[in-house]
């Protein structure tokens, strides 16, 4: 089930990904910024993926195929 735990992961996720890429900016190493970005979609995009996972195993169980 969603829950209130995996919003706040999210959210988390992000706002560390914003605090990191404005030190890295300051610091004029914009294509570590890049990477990290695109590190944090990569993460999300798993934690996504499994949720997807977990719904599509209960939709099979519901329907027993």
């Amino acid at each position: 089930m969603l829950d209130v735990g995996l919003l706040f992961k999210l959210g988390g996720v992000g706002l560390v990904v914003v605090v990191i890429e404005q030190i890295l900016v300051g610091a004029k190493k914009q294509d570590m910024a890049t990477i990290i970005n695109f590190a944090a979609i990569l993460m999300i995009v798993g934690i996504v993926a499994g949720l997807m996972s977990t719904l599509f195993n209960n939709i099979r169980g519901l329907f027993q195929l």
